[in-house]
């Protein structure tokens, strides 16, 4: 081929390629100032957003800081915590605070009779494995309650305990049984009740080695007394302590450390009411 002709056919291809290149750039510009224009929309939108965000809490706090000044807070909040120690049912979130709501409902359901609302109810607030026993009298009902420590806390099962002293064990069998009481009386105080009996059972060694429950503590307290109570979810434990007659032999019980690993589980005799 003639050098004149191979000359045109590079010229043309150079001119080709370049017309083509100067397409893609233009291309490639469009493209990237769309993409700009996209992301400067985006990051006004964001602003913009978080200008109204900022707006917000600076209203809210402003408002705080006027219900503040004015005490409307400190009433807010105080309605808030008498609903909740209330069981209102808006702010039942947790499984036991939707217990407490059930539990609440079935005492003054109409529709259950009163020995019925008791026994389901006591069978939700004593401790696993209690003995109850309801029985009817000339006065109103008598609930029975017969509880293992062991139940409750951890260091208490067998013919051992984890106190080192009589007033520890005590103090312990005194907090639940008083809680036992108390739920009882707010859940079923206007069920006819005429008496409670609650009896700690433990534990104990009888004769050669021999194993058994026992009642270490028995508190009674009868509808008289219940009465002076006007709100037994907000009376303290030792407040309903001080109504109720006591049985307490727990002096009388040798305190031992763990003797062997059969000492560690609950022998199945019957509980002691």
């Amino acid at each position: 081929m003639a050098p004149t002709i191979v000359a045109a056919l590079l010229v043309g291809q150079f001119i080709f390629l370049s017309v083509n290149l100067a397409a893609l750039d233009k291309e490639d510009r469009a493209k990237h100032k769309s993409d700009l224009s996209r992301e400067e929309e985006r990051a006004r939108s964001l602003q913009e957003k978080f200008d109204r965000d900022e707006e917000r809490a600076d209203r809210a706090h402003r408002d705080r800081l006027t219900l503040a000044a004015s005490g409307s807070i400190t009433n807010l909040r105080a309605g808030e915590w008498a609903r909740r120690q209330a069981h209102a049912p808006e702010f039942a979130v947790s499984p036991l605070e939707k217990s407490l709501l059930e539990l609440e409902k079935l005492g003054r359901d109409k529709s259950v009779t009163d020995r019925d609302a008791l026994e389901r109810v006591a069978q939700r607030v004593t401790p696993a494995g209690s003995a109850i026993k309801i029985e009817q009298s000339a006065s109103g009902f008598v609930v029975r309650v017969a509880y293992k420590l062991s139940a409750m806390t951890h260091g208490e099962a067998g013919a051992m305990t984890k106190h080192t002293s009589h007033g520890a064990m005590r103090s312990e069998v005194e907090e639940v049984t008083a809680r036992v009481v108390n739920q009882l009386f707010d859940y079923c105080g206007t069920r006819g009740i005429a008496r409670i009996i609650v009896s700690c059972n433990h534990a104990v060694i009888k004769g050669d080695d021999n194993v058994v429950m026992d009642r270490i503590y028995r508190a009674t307290i009868t509808a008289e007394k219940a009465a002076r109570v006007t709100d037994w979810r907000r009376l303290a434990l030792s407040r309903g302590l001080a109504l109720m007659d006591v049985e307490d032999t727990i002096s009388f019980i040798t305190i031992n450390s763990v003797r062997d690993t059969g000492d560690q589980i609950d022998p199945a005799t019957p509980l002691v009411f």
